[in-house]
């Protein structure tokens, strides 16, 4: 069995329990980028930033691309 179908099963399982499961894949062109991994996999939780405090949500609007200032 290799990483990849262990993985599909244990989301699988979780998401049918109600788990919340965010995914994303790294590719060699965003090596490059910083934080280039977080914005495919926090897209679907932007609208959730807004519970967070200032500093925090602020810092990941940044990282990801959303606010236009200096990544933390």
């Amino acid at each position: 069995m290799g990483k990849t179908t262990v993985l599909d099963t244990v989301t699988t399982g979780a998401a049918h329990n109600g788990v919340r499961v965010l995914r994303a894949a790294g590719m060699q062109f965003d090596a490059d980028i910083n934080y280039a991994g977080l914005k495919p996999l926090l897209v679907p939780l932007f609208n959730d930033f807004d519970i967070l405090d200032d500093v925090h949500r602020d810092a990941l609007r940044a990282a990801v691309g959303i606010r236009c200032r200096p990544a933390p």
